[in-house]
C-alpha cells in the first residue's frame, strides 16, 4: 500500500501518495464534492494512465484535454 508523504518541491509540499502526483485534498475532493467512489476514482485513474501510456509509446496522438 502506497503512503502519504510530504514533498517541498512536488505538488507544493501538500500531503500526496507516494510515488504520484495526487494530492490527499483532491482525493477528497474527487470522493466528496464530486460523489465519486472510490472505484470509480480508480478507474478513471487507471483510464487516464493507459491513455498516456499510449502517448508515450507513440501510438495515439495526446489528447487536447482529460476528462474523466
Amino acid at each position: 500500500m502506497e503512503g502519504i508523504v510530504r514533498t517541498d518541491d512536488v505538488l507544493g509540499g501538500e500531503p500526496r501518495l507516494d510515488g504520484r502526483r495526487i494530492s490527499v485534498r483532491q482525493i477528497v475532493e474527487l470522493v466528496a464534492d464530486v460523489g465519486m467512489s472510490p472505484a470509480e476514482m480508480a478507474a478513471v485513474r487507471d483510464r487516464h494512465r493507459n491513455a498516456m501510456d499510449r502517448v508515450a509509446e507513440g501510438a495515439i496522438d495526446p489528447p487536447e484535454t482529460v476528462s474523466p
